[in-house]
């Protein structure tokens, strides 16, 4: 059984404006205190360059029970049309010596046409197997970049701000649509791991955004149930163990959008979905402060 994923139009959010950089950020609570405050000032009138996932809590708790023959979703997530442009990144003089100078702010991983880092899930999955045990996360500051840029969650999970730059950083984690602070997170210099237990709370999509330096940025989803995946090398993705029934199968990507399709899963079989996604989003991957560094769109993502 075989289908291919359709898209669904989202009206694109305006361009983000630039994000202040905040000098000499350090973890004492008068500097943290104090970009907090302008972080929420700031998130009300700083909507994403992004395309939403449309991803919001249920009415309808999620019940875990047995799953016996149950059946299999898989696929490649491929891009339909041309890769959107990426960002590079010019760092200021104190920040380049860590950086290692200018560099592009790659939000497509693309092998040819097959797309990895995009999200998979069941939208309207009320019951189903446990829930993952894990519950704890990282996102990491790796040569100036935060990474993963996208990745999945179970809601209630912990965040931990790794830290691997000789670096003094601010990120805030905003929750969209609306834009709202849930939590702001500074670190100080390398090996350090700073945890973060309210931000991702509930059900709902979460920007990672950097306040110093001004381009970092990731994107948690947090849901309340089993049945999401990330697109792997080569675009591939499975979800397992689903009860039989009928299903809407969405795919998102910062870049990309969202995409979704209405999926029945047979008892003991493998239902093949190609998701093919289009570029929809400005040719901005992050834009900065001008205090922070300067962007320009002058390179594909590959």
């Amino acid at each position: 059984m075989s289908s291919s994923l359709s898209r669904r139009s989202f009206p694109l959010a305006a361009l983000a404006a630039a994000l202040l950089s905040i000098p000499g950020c350090s973890r004492d609570d008068g500097a943290v205190s104090t970009a907090h405050a302008e972080a929420r000032r700031n998130a009300a009138a700083t909507p994403p360059d992004v395309v939403l996932p449309g991803l919001a809590p249920s009415p309808t708790p999620y019940i875990v029970e047995p799953v016996t023959n149950g059946g299999t979703i898989s696929g490649i997530v491929a891009l339909d049309g041309p890769p959107p442009l990426d960002s590079t990144i010019h760092p200021p003089e104190e920040i380049a010596r860590t950086c290692g100078g200018d560099f592009v702010d790659r939000t497509l991983d693309a092998q040819g046409p097959n797309v990895s880092g995009a999200i998979v899930w069941l939208e309207g999955i009320r019951r189903g197997r446990a829930l993952p045990v894990t519950r704890r996360f990282e996102v990491t500051l790796d040569h100036c970049r935060l990474v993963p840029r996208v990745q999945p969650v179970v809601a209630g999970s912990t965040i931990q701000l790794h830290s691997l730059d000789a670096l003094r950083s601010l990120v805030r984690v905003a929750q969209w649509p609306g834009g709202e602070t849930r939590s702001t997170i500074a670190t100080n210099n390398d090996g350090e791991v700073v945890p973060d237990d309210r931000a991702i709370a509930s059900v709902g999509a979460f920007e990672v955004r950097g306040a110093q330096p001004a381009w970092l940025r990731a994107w948690v989803l947090a849901f309340d149930h089993p049945y999401f995946t990330t697109s792997g090398t080569g675009g591939t993705y499975t979800l397992t163990e689903i009860p039989p029934g009928q299903y809407r199968l969405v795919a998102w990507h910062e870049r990309l959008g969202r995409v979704e399709q209405p999926v029945t899963v047979t008892a003991g079989q493998t239902t093949t979905v190609a998701i093919r996604m289009r570029a929809s989003a400005p040719n901005v991957s992050a834009p900065v402060g001008p205090d922070s560094a300067t962007a320009d769109t002058s390179r594909r993502s590959r």
